[in-house]
């Protein structure tokens, strides 16, 4: 019986190390990104925003893993973005992951990948979406 309890206790605290492991590397990641953000003062694109909400998404139905999404900077409400993105893996996918994104008011981290590329992460968790940015106007 001492064993058993013992066992349990050994896995309760290996399970309370991991979880604290893992919120500090998802504080550290978004604290790396916000710290990046900070050499961009007056941001012109979306993907400079320290953070961002999604707004509305809609799936573009004449080309595949395409997606229109409306993005706000929480911050200054004033002026969003339509970002025109085509998304890295199902449409489906990503269409889910930003509406789940929408409808929490989310607060999502944009960040430039090479070229075009960008990666929009939800904060305090490793849920992202890799895609890349064919266009971005600013909306009223």
């Amino acid at each position: 019986m001492i064993v058993v309890l013992i066992g349990a206790f050994c896995c309760l605290v290996g399970a309370a190390v991991a979880w604290v492991l893992r919120l500090f590397r998802l504080s550290n990641l978004d604290a790396i990104e916000l710290a990046s953000k900070l050499d961009t003062p007056r941001p012109v694109s979306a993907r400079d925003w320290p953070e961002l909400h999604v707004d509305a998404v809609v799936a573009d139905p004449e080309i595949p893993r395409r997606i229109l999404v409306l993005v706000r900077w929480p911050a200054r409400p004033r002026p969003r973005a339509l970002l025109v993105l085509e998304t890295a893996g199902t449409t489906e996918r990503a269409e889910r992951l930003l509406q789940s994104w929408r409808d929490a008011g989310a607060s999502v981290s944009p960040t430039r990948n090479g070229d075009g590329g960008l990666v929009l992460r939800r904060r305090r968790s490793p849920e992202l979406l890799l895609a890349r940015l064919i266009d971005e106007t600013r909306a009223a």
